[in-house]
């Protein structure tokens, strides 16, 4: 679990909840596994990251609790390994802490820039499972590079399953970004969708993936 502590803090004391876990009182603070569901956001991405870099930890808390699922299921779709994900997801939430204005909007939108920390991490998580000696994964700088480890890291005849089984939007932008390779902007400008539809599309698509293979599994830990 993440531990997002409520009302004002230090940073030493909020990296400290977030790296053991801990809960504090009126915060709920698991980050379960699945697919992110919820209303829309009243506040938007950016304005919560610039509002954590002036220590707002609400602020945080509003970013783990919009994607602590997402970051999750991402995580445990390549590791198969819950306490893992955890992990993962706790080591996200603490780079965003410490740093949020290493998001830079010409790369992307916030959430995939939420999702890129976490897929390194995720790949660095399983580098070091099968090389404990191996170097920590780069920084994922293409938006469709988190549908091409999503895709690569499901079975070829469950991606074929669970892309049938995808709304036409989610499918249509997720079969443009893997194999056409283009980012959300190209994809908008493709298909003349609003570059907000086109980001949600994909980011549903990635999570079905991801989820398909929990689910395919057993959710049973490795």
């Amino acid at each position: 679990m993440v531990g997002i502590p409520s009302g004002a803090m230090n940073r030493s004391r909020v990296d400290r909840h977030i790296l053991d876990g801990t809960k504090p009182s009126g915060i709920n603070a698991e980050v379960p596994l699945g697919v992110a569901g919820g209303d829309a956001p009243e506040v938007d991405n950016g304005t919560l990251l610039k509002r954590v870099a002036q220590s707002d930890v609400d602020a945080l808390r509003a970013l783990c609790d919009r994607y602590g699922r997402a970051v999750s299921t991402l995580a445990y779709g390549i590791l198969q390994d819950r306490a893992a994900a955890q992990q993962v997801a706790r080591e996200t939430f603490l780079v965003i802490w410490r740093d949020p204005l290493a998001f830079d909007p010409a790369r992307g939108d916030p959430d995939h820039w939420i999702l890129s920390l976490a897929l390194e991490r995720s790949l660095s998580a399983a580098r070091r499972r099968s090389d404990p000696g191996g170097r920590a994964a780069g920084p994922v700088t293409h938006d469709a590079g988190i549908v091409a480890y999503a895709m690569g890291a499901v079975p070829d005849d469950l991606v074929k399953h669970v892309v049938e089984a995808l709304p036409f939007e989610q499918r249509t932008v997720l079969v443009l970004a893997y194999y056409g390779d283009l980012t959300q902007r190209e994809i908008a400008a493709r298909i003349g969708a609003p570059l907000e539809a086109v980001r949600i599309w994909v980011l549903h698509a990635v999570l079905r993936l991801c989820a398909a293979l929990e689910a395919e599994s057993g959710g049973s830990d490795s």
